[in-house]
């Protein structure tokens, strides 16, 4: 009796299995939308869905994908019932063995002919030079030319030294013919050797890359659906992928007729998914998936009485505990207790007002950037550029100069509710007047209004540091020495307009009580206490020049040295 309800189960299970069928679709990337770390990558591909249980396998998917990511989409009237990912190894015994390459064959017979007639050419010069050789010996080796002749044969003779001459003449030539051939016949012959070789080699080279490929696993996406009746339809999926991003990378163009610049925002696009983006449309996202998600927890931190460490061993009876000095205690307050990780909302995005072929799409959390043309980037680990967005916005120029660290000025471009360009931090060429001056960073990471443009040197403004060591005094009293610092800026505009230049020093600082440091004279600059920048805005005309001064005195205890001047 149990036989009989077991068959049929087994029967049951069999034919279950056996009806859900498998098919097998060859795709590749059409879409991509890469992040600054990973990408998503998106295939799809016509099909046909039987009725009932099936299995759609798709091939030519990443490697590297990551399978809790994996989705599958469809439009037409059926049930997606599961999506994963499967490594399909190859079968031993359905790996072909070497064979010849049959397009190669036809080319390596042409050069085999080619190289046998060639030899048959210079076995046939061998033989004419061998004649003409023969030949020259039979006439110099002759009785008559060795002189075993009669004294009545002179006139035999006279005729046959003629007849020498003339003959030997000619076989010279022939033999020179020959040996010109032979030389053409056997670098042609080299030539083809070498073609042969080659070929060869590239005949080989396939035959072991298919080899190789053909014992290669291959990886697949493998999507059980359900249909209650056989339908057409399109089918899709996506994933993500870490082994792909891109950096930002920026043009700016400034000119002197104009009060604009132009930000030229482009993506270095680089990815090694193991698997080839040819024609994909792409989109540039400033999101980061692989970033932790997850937001940060605030967690309870307490304070309490400092305890000293005590030696017992060394504490005697009559020994005191110090008291706890205040700063311990604020130091105490101020530790940080709290793991938890915090993240930046400040996500720089991405330039506005794009190029006609971009779209730009703004959501929460990050912007995407969709590019209608479509590239091809290899999967080779290098950068590839992308085009992303323009954008012309108005910027006031001056100069800037810190004299103390370099002798050149440098031109800046200064843009208000720069928030709203949506950068990243990057790098950037700097095209002026159409010409290229050199390359600077941009810095989104600050919290003020004005975003500066650095837009490189120039060369027009001539900017002179100088100690006035004459006017630098030593003065020692009873008990400080007093050293008096003299300084001049000197700046010559050499520009046929006018121009506004800020112009910055340090007045040294005093991290000692008895170090004393006083400004006498700061020529109108504004000073900052706290850093100790003095800073002067200058307008200065067309072939003007013009000087600021500034002095400060340091006082400290005469049986000193200090240190930083």
């Amino acid at each position: 009796m149990k036989k009989l309800i077991l068959v049929p189960a087994l029967l049951f299970a069999t034919l279950f299995a056996n009806a859900t069928t498998e098919k097998i679709y060859k795709t590749n990337v059409e879409k991509a939308t890469v992040y600054l770390q990973g990408a998503q990558l998106f295939h799809s591909t016509d099909i046909s869905v039987p009725a009932g249980m099936s299995n759609v396998i798709i091939e030519g998917v990443s490697p590297y994908l990551d399978q809790q990511s994996l989705q599958a989409s469809g439009k037409v009237n059926f049930t997606i019932i599961d999506v994963f990912f499967n490594v399909k190894y190859p079968d031993e015994t359905a790996i072909p063995t070497k064979k010849p390459i049959n397009k190669f064959l036809k080319q390596l017979k042409a050069y085999i002919d080619s190289i046998s007639d060639v030899d048959f050419l210079i076995m046939a010069n061998a033989d004419k030079k061998n004649q003409f050789d023969i030949e020259k010996n039979i006439l110099l080796s002759n009785r008559l030319m060795k002189g075993e002749f009669k004294r009545d044969s002179l006139n035999i003779l006279k005729d046959a030294m003629e007849y020498l001459r003339q003959r030997l003449g000619n076989i010279n030539t022939e033999l020179m013919k020959v040996k010109r051939e032979a030389q053409k016949l056997t670098n042609e012959k080299a030539r083809l050797d070498e073609k042969y070789n080659e070929l060869q080699e590239l005949a080989n080279k396939v035959d072991e890359e298919k080899q190789v490929k053909a014992q290669e696993p291959v990886y697949q996406a493998i999507v059980s659906v359900s249909a209650d009746v056989a339908t057409q339809a399109r089918l899709s999926i996506n994933y993500y992928v870490a082994n792909a991003g891109w950096t930002p990378d920026y043009e700016l163009k400034a000119s002197n007729t104009s009060n604009e610049i132009a930000i030229v925002h482009k993506a270095n696009v680089q990815q090694t998914t193991g698997i080839e983006w040819n024609d994909v449309k792409l989109t540039i996202s400033n999101g980061n998936p692989a970033m932790n998600n997850n937001k940060p927890e605030l967690t309870s931190f307490y304070i309490n009485f400092y305890q000293p460490y005590r030696n017992t061993v060394e504490i005697k009876a009559t020994s005191k505990v110090p008291k706890m000095q205040a700063e311990n205690l604020e130091a105490i307050m101020d530790m940080p207790t709290s793991t938890g990780i915090t993240f930046s909302n400040d996500d720089a995005k991405i330039a506005g007002n794009v190029y006609d072929v971009t779209q730009v799409l703004e959501n929460r959390t990050r912007v995407d950037y969709n590019i209608d043309l479509k590239y091809s980037i290899p999967t080779d680990g290098k950068n590839h550029q992308v085009a992303i967005a323009k954008k012309d916005v108005k910027a006031s120029f001056e100069f800037y100069a810190a004299p103390k660290l370099d002798k050149d000025a440098f031109l800046l471009a200064k843009i208000t509710n720069w928030e709203d360009l949506n950068l990243l931090p990057g790098y950037a060429r700097i095209y002026f007047d159409g010409s290229f001056v050199g390359k600077t960073y941009i810095n989104v990471n600050n919290n003020t209004d004005t975003l500066a443009l650095n837009l490189g040197r120039d060369n027009s403004i001539d900017v002179v540091r100088k100690k006035l060591k004459d006017k630098n005094k030593n003065l020692i009293t009873s008990n400080d020495k007093i050293l008096t610092q003299s300084f001049t800026i000197t700046l010559r505009n050499t520009k046929l307009s006018n121009i506004e230049i800020d112009v910055e020093d340090m007045i040294p600082l005093s991290n000692s009580q008895d170090i004393v440091i006083k400004n006498i004279a700061l020529d109108g600059a504004v000073y900052d206490e706290n850093t100790g920048r003095a800073s002067w805005k200058l307008k200065v005309k067309s072939h003007e020049t013009k000087t600021v001064t500034y002095v400060y005195e340091v006082r400290f205890p005469k049986d000193k040295l200090i240190s930083g001047l």
